[in-house]
C-alpha cells in the first residue's frame, strides 16, 4: 500500500526586473528588458512529502523541494511548458522514490531545477539578437533609399576645332563620361567676343560675330573640361551680280522685249553701215521680208550679243543670196528691222527690204 500526501508551501515570492540599454545602427536606444522580460518573475518554492510502505510493512517517508519560476502573461507558453515538464518529472522522482532511494529521489530533483534557470536565460539572450537582427534591416533598408552617386569621369566633344564666317553658326555634340554620372549638366564659354555660344541638350552652337579666333570650353558640373579651337572668318564678298551682253544667260532671260529691242537696234546699224535706206513703213505685209524665230534657240543659253552676231549672219547671207546675186546692191535699197511677241514667251525678229 503507498500513499502520497502532497503539500505545498509557498516560501517566497521574489519580484525582479532586469533591463539592459541596447544601441542600434541608427543610434536609437531600447531596453532588451522590455523586448525578452517586459514582465515581473515570480519564484515559488513547495516542498512534497511522500509516504511510501512496502511488503514488509516498513514506512519511509521522502521529502522534495522544488523551485518553481512562474511568469507573467506574456510568458505563460513557457511556464505551462515547464509545470507540464516538471509534473512529469515528479512522476518519474515518485517512482524513483520508491526504490527507498531517497538521496537519488532529491538529485534529480535539483537537476531539474539547474535546467529550467538555464533554459530560461538563453530564452533571453535569443529575444536580444533578434532586436539586434532588426535593426541591421533597418539600416539596410536606409542604404537603399540613397543610391550611390556616380560622378563624372571626363568631357568630349565631337569637335575639336572649327571655323565659322561672321553671321553664321557652326555646332558640336557635348558627351559627358560616364554615360550614367548623377549629374550630366554643363556650361559652355567663349575667350573672347568673337563668338557667342548656346547650349540646347546635348549640342553647343557657336555663331561668328568678328574675324578672329576664340577657345569655347565646355565644363562639367564637378569640373572637368573640354576645348574646341574657333577660328571666325570674315564675310566673304558677294559675286558680282552684273550681267553685260556678253554674259550667257539662259533663254527665258534672253526673251524680254528688253532685249530684242537690242537685237533689232543692231541689225539696223549693221545694214545702214552697208549703204542700205531705213524706212519705219516697212512691215511684212507690204515688203519682202526674212525672219528670225526665237524658238528655234530654246535648248540654247546665250549671251545677246551672241544672238545678234548669228541673227545678222543669217539674215546678210540670205539677202546676199538672193539680191545680191540678182545685181541689187546694199546701197539705196530701203529696210527695217523689227520684232513681234507671241503668245507663248516666243518672238519673230523679221528683216523687211524692197
Amino acid at each position: 500500500m503507498k500513499t502520497k500526501i502532497l503539500s505545498v508551501i509557498l516560501s517566497a515570492i521574489i519580484l525582479s526586473t532586469s533591463a539592459a540599454t541596447l544601441t542600434g545602427c541608427g543610434g536609437e536606444k531600447e531596453s532588451v528588458a522590455k523586448i525578452a522580460t517586459s514582465d515581473e518573475a515570480a519564484t515559488k518554492i513547495e516542498t512534497v512529502t511522500e509516504v511510501a510502505t512496502d511488503e514488509q510493512g516498513s514506512t519511509q517517508i521522502v521529502e522534495e523541494t522544488k523551485v518553481i519560476e512562474e511568469t507573467t502573461t506574456t510568458n505563460s507558453k513557457s511556464e505551462s511548458s515547464e509545470n507540464s515538464e516538471t509534473k512529469s518529472n515528479d512522476s518519474s522522482a515518485s517512482k524513483k522514490s520508491s526504490t527507498g532511494n531517497k538521496t537519488i529521489s532529491n538529485s534529480a530533483s535539483t537537476s531539474k531545477n539547474n535546467n529550467s534557470v538555464s533554459s530560461k536565460t538563453n530564452s533571453n539572450s535569443t529575444s536580444v539578437k533578434k532586436t539586434s537582427s532588426k535593426k541591421s534591416s533597418s539600416s539596410s533598408s536606409t542604404k537603399k533609399s540613397n543610391p550611390k552617386t556616380v560622378a563624372v569621369s571626363s568631357v568630349s566633344l565631337s569637335k575639336n576645332s572649327m571655323s565659322v564666317t561672321v553671321g553664321k553658326s557652326s555646332s558640336f555634340t557635348v558627351t559627358i563620361n560616364p554615360s550614367n554620372a548623377t549629374n550630366r549638366d554643363y556650361t559652355a564659354s567663349t575667350s573672347n567676343g568673337n563668338a557667342t555660344v548656346n547650349c540646347s541638350g546635348s549640342t553647343v552652337t557657336v555663331k561668328g560675330i568678328s574675324k578672329g579666333s576664340c577657345t569655347v570650353t565646355v565644363k562639367s558640373n564637378n569640373g572637368k573640361t573640354a576645348k574646341c579651337s574657333v577660328t571666325v572668318k570674315a564675310k566673304s564678298k558677294p559675286k558680282s551680280t552684273k550681267v553685260t551682253d556678253d554674259t550667257p544667260i539662259s533663254h527665258k532671260e534672253l526673251c524680254t522685249d528688253k532685249n530684242m529691242q537690242k537685237v533689232c537696234d543692231a541689225i539696223n546699224a549693221y545694214f545702214k553701215d552697208k549703204g542700205m535706206k531705213y524706212d519705219s513703213s516697212k512691215n511684212k505685209n507690204n515688203s519682202g521680208w526674212f525672219h528670225c524665230p526665237t524658238a528655234y534657240d530654246s535648248a540654247r543659253t546665250m549671251s545677246i550679243n551672241q544672238c545678234i552676231n548669228e541673227y545678222i549672219e543669217y539674215l546678210d547671207t540670205n539677202y546676199q543670196a538672193i539680191y545680191i546675186s540678182e545685181g541689187y546692191d546694199y546701197s539705196g535699197t530701203l529696210f527695217k528691222c523689227y520684232y513681234e511677241r507671241l503668245n507663248n514667251g516666243e518672238y519673230e525678229i523679221y528683216f523687211c527690204m524692197g
